[in-house]
């Protein structure tokens, strides 16, 4: 049986560490590189924290006002502010 040379393929397959999509690797979070080989050193944070806090080593920490491992949980203001005022997050 002859091998179908019509499906172009990936370099090393992706290294099981991406999708192989028009003969291209597209890899997965934590890996880059032509074959997805390559690892990054810098862990990725969930959802890159949401814009509502920083990344270090993986982690999140969350700004003044926001809560979650993604930075995506609002805290919200004691009592709703009784409703005579404006919650102020900054």
């Amino acid at each position: 049986q002859t091998e179908d040379c019509s499906k172009q393929l990936c370099p090393n397959n992706c290294t099981d560490h991406g999708s192989c999509i028009n003969a291209t690797c597209v890899c997965d979070p934590t890996w880059h590189g032509i074959d997805c080989m390559e690892k990054w050193v810098v862990p990725l944070c969930p959802m890159n924290c949401s814009d509502h806090g920083s990344c270090s080593n993986g982690t999140c920490t969350c700004d003044h006002g926001w809560l979650g491992d993604n930075c995506t949980l609002a805290i919200p203001c004691p009592g709703d502010c009784s409703g005579n005022g404006v919650c102020d997050r900054g």
